[in-house]
């Protein structure tokens, strides 16, 4: 598959929610404590030209920002901008470890990233970034930026301000995008392709693929858990060859006088052992490429519900309606390995995750949109 380079973006709304962030950058807050591998946080990577002692400190950064600009922030618009930019590890990996500090690919994600957020939002928008090399995924950089402009207060007074609205819609005009944060990945896919990798693509608008976005921690709950049912079944095909294996020494132990039937014997079960174990080890992989299917089939729109039968009880899924019934049956047909082994309880949650996170999607969106209309140019 095509490596690709992606961006995502949120707006900060005020301090406290900075500050949640730099608690994040530190390893204060519970999700960075859960995620982080203690003895790989030494080794990430940070910098800031306004806190350069201390580059985790985006607070202290910000307001050194603000006072080295002369820049105010102006009513409850947001403050600034955090944005995840980064490429496929697939890439990264090419040069070295995925997690190793001293790896060129790092090195130049880092470069490039806050280069193009600059030549973005502005020579000094960029007040601090962080790579993280202490959890389970890697190839991002978060980049902290304070967009400010030159605002008309009245007839006779001017201010620079903060404007994060401003900037973003700024990248939706010059990239003519419906919205801006399509602009943002078309802007950085075109730069990265340019300056680190020519196979680098942009990805497929959410709009057209239906897709949602998991919160690491709950992708990997759900991997875990479908991992966890293929192993409870190879563990009780373990138990079951065990309890065969003891017959057997029993039966040496106690047919003194047919010692060759009985070595014969144990001969044949450990070739059944050796059959059972391959033919587990079948079901097992069956199951799991059935598990992933059906994550998959969840995250991009395929399967949209799951709903159970009044009569029977037995859970059906409910597919995407433009899907034709070739595909369809061939879908069922490829997770029918994995439906009596835990899958309807693993869309089930993985549904249910999705419908959180679409909801809390929707509410941040009304939000903003709530505060794009009572500051309008901001």
């Amino acid at each position: 598959m095509a490596p690709f380079a992606f961006v995502r973006a949120e707006k900060v709304r005020d301090l406290p929610e900075l500050s949640r962030l730099a608690s994040h950058g530190r390893r204060l807050d519970p999700t960075g404590r859960r995620r982080a591998c203690k003895d790989l946080t030494p080794f990430n990577l940070a910098g800031s030209r306004y806190s350069p002692d201390n580059p985790l400190d985006i607070v202290g950064a910000f307001r050194a920002a603000v006072a080295k600009t002369g820049a105010v922030t102006y009513g409850k618009a947001a403050i600034a901008l955090h944005a995840l930019v980064g490429i496929s590890p697939q890439v990264i990996c090419e040069a070295g470890g995925l997690h190793d500090p001293r790896n060129p690919l790092n090195k130049k994600l880092v470069e490039q990233a806050v280069a193009w957020a600059e030549g973005i939002f502005g020579l000094g928008a960029t007040i601090a970034w962080r790579m993280d090399l202490d959890e389970e995924g890697g190839g991002v950089v978060d980049i902290f930026l304070v967009p400010t402009r030159i605002a008309a207060m009245n007839k006779s007074s001017k201010k620079r301000i903060v404007s994060v609205h401003g900037a973003l819609d700024a990248v939706r005009i010059e990239h003519n995008e419906k919205f801006s944060y399509a602009a943002l990945q078309s802007s950085w896919a075109a730069h990265a392709r340019a300056n680190i990798d020519v196979r680098l693509q942009r990805g497929i608008p959410e709009t057209s693929t239906a897709r949602t976005h998991l919160p690491p921690d709950v992708y990997r709950k759900v991997c875990e858990q479908a991992l966890a049912v293929g192993q409870g079944h190879i563990e009780a095909r373990e138990a079951d060859l065990g309890e065969l294996e003891a017959l057997a020494q029993d039966a040496i132990i106690a047919a003194d006088r047919a010692r060759g039937a009985a070595e014969q014997q144990a001969a044949a079960l450990k070739r059944a052992r050796m059959r059972l174990h391959a033919h587990a080890q079948e079901e097992l992989d069956a199951t799991m490429r059935a598990l992933t299917l059906g994550i998959q089939a969840v995250s991009d729109g395929r399967i949209t519900g799951l709903e159970y039968d009044q009569h029977d009880g037995l859970a059906r899924v409910v597919g995407h309606p433009e899907l034709d019934d070739e595909t369809w049956a061939s879908l069922l047909d490829a997770l029918a390995p994995a439906w009596d082994r835990g899958l309807p309880q693993v869309l089930e949650n993985l549904l249910g995750a999705r419908e959180l996170a679409e909801g809390w999607r929707s509410e941040h969106q009304s939000s903003a949109m709530l505060g794009h209309q009572r500051m309008p140019g901001i």
